[in-house]
């Protein structure tokens, strides 16, 4: 099963966009590498002259009438004690759009238009508010099956993360219990700007943003943060851009997604896994 996307496999390099282009997209594992370079090619010639203000966008304060829905979403059970803990300092912008870089690969233009479907052309900003910093947000799509001594996590969502591993104490009503495996998790499902070395990255949300962007938004509200650290940013991961390309004089951004300078293609219905597994028995003399 596949859906239509755009792409900016034409910043990888040659030999990495090919196997993207195999595993990835729907060309298939036997595609000759023939077609797959004339696709890079026309790919790279997409991209034209480097984004104007790259990583340098307009950063305003959210409108004034909208203080009160920003001090409720602070409030929100699920969201107050992560701007204590992971999102500390974090702040609520209102960004433009097209120079934001671009850490993701490619997005799902069914998925983006099937998130977006209520948003008016141009979106209110009643519209973007709900769309982008939603005060209670949709249940994680997570499959949970077991299989002996062993569990699997399925989801359709490929941001899912294994956080934390190995032995975890956690608190309860009836004391500390310890806890050993692994704490997985998702991204907090807010539009979510960092900003490092002073560069503006999208963090999470690109469905989103290319959805309201399509529809004629220019800006969006979002959560932002200041970090000092690029794996705060999320690098690191096989499925986005190096630091060193998104540092270059031509970076990858929203503009080439929405501008019509990202690669059409199909992208594979993937799945994420995450697998548990554990034994328990008892040996002599240890």
């Amino acid at each position: 099963m596949h859906s239509p996307g755009k792409s900016l496999v034409g910043f990888m390099e040659q030999e990495a966009a090919i196997k993207y282009m195999r595993d990835v997209c729907a060309f298939g594992k036997d595609a000759p590498d023939a077609q797959l370079l004339q696709e890079w090619r026309a790919a790279a010639a997409k991209i034209g002259q480097p984004m104007g203000r790259a990583g340098k966008p307009n950063v305003s304060e959210i409108p004034p009438a909208y203080e009160s829905y920003i001090e409720d979403l602070k409030a929100e059970s699920w969201l107050a004690p992560k701007l204590k803990k992971s999102l500390s300092g974090a702040t609520f912008k209102y960004v433009e759009i097209d120079q934001l870089l671009a850490m993701q690969f490619a997005v799902s233009t069914e998925r983006s238009a099937h998130l977006c479907k209520a948003l008016s052309q141009p979106p209110s900003m009643d519209q973007l508010m709900e769309l982008c910093l939603p005060k209670t947000p949709a249940a994680p799509d997570l499959n949970f099956s077991r299989d002996g001594r062993s569990m699997h996590i399925t989801t359709k969502n490929l941001s899912l993360r294994v956080a934390n591993e190995g032995r975890m104490e956690v608190q309860t009503e009836s004391g500390r219990q310890l806890h050993v495996g692994v704490h997985v998790d998702l991204p907090v499902p807010l539009l979510h700007v960092v900003r490092f070395q002073e560069s503006c990255y999208l963090h999470n949300g690109f469905h989103r943003a290319y959805g309201a962007r399509i529809a004629g938004a220019t800006h969006l509200p979002c959560i932002f943060r200041d970090v000092e650290y690029s794996d705060d940013v999320g690098f690191g991961q096989q499925d986005t851009f190096s630091l060193k390309l998104l540092q270059s004089n031509n970076p990858p951004t929203l503009g080439h997604l929405t501008q019509g300078r990202a690669h059409d293609v199909q992208l594979r219905a993937l799945t994420r896994v995450v697998q548990i597994s554990w034994a328990e028995y008892t040996v002599d003399g240890i």
